[in-house]
């Protein structure tokens, strides 16, 4: 018999404690289902699509990289996993899913890196230079 029938079976006899247990075996059963989920990674500030993105899941067993769109898409996807966004001259970003949708935006931040400009410069010591010229059959 499956869950859902024994879970329609306690709600026919219609006492208080089957219903609040009913409540609480589906939020669980809901979050541990796996489902198909297409991640869209934006930069946050602008909201630029970011394409060439790298989006892992778990330990890294599965990973892709986000499309022109800045889009990737995975299967079998359930809550409690850590997803990473690794992308060039971004920030990286890490989080667990609490709750998995079958579409979800993640925006992460720049990279900035600010500066001064460095000027260099070097003088020429004249009397330390060559004055000896060399010709090409010397050179050879």
């Amino acid at each position: 018999m499956e869950l859902t029938e024994k879970l329609i079976r306690i709600v026919l006899i219609r006492k208080p404690i089957h219903i609040f247990l009913i409540i609480i075996a589906f939020s669980f059963h809901a979050s541990a289902v796996a489902t198909d989920i297409t991640f869209t990674v934006k930069e946050r500030g602008t909201g630029d699509l970011i394409e060439g993105a790298t989006v892992v899941i778990g330990n890294g067993e599965k990973y892709q990289t986000t499309s022109k769109e800045g889009k990737v898409s995975f299967s079998g996807v359930s809550a409690a996993t850590e997803i990473k966004i690794l992308a060039q001259g971004y920030e990286s970003f890490s989080k667990v899913l609490k709750k998995v949708e079958n579409k979800m935006t993640f925006y992460i931040y720049p990279v900035t890196l600010t500066g001064e400009g460095l000027l260099v410069t070097a003088d020429r010591i004249i009397e330390k230079a060559s004055k000896f010229t060399l010709s090409k059959q010397d050179l050879l």
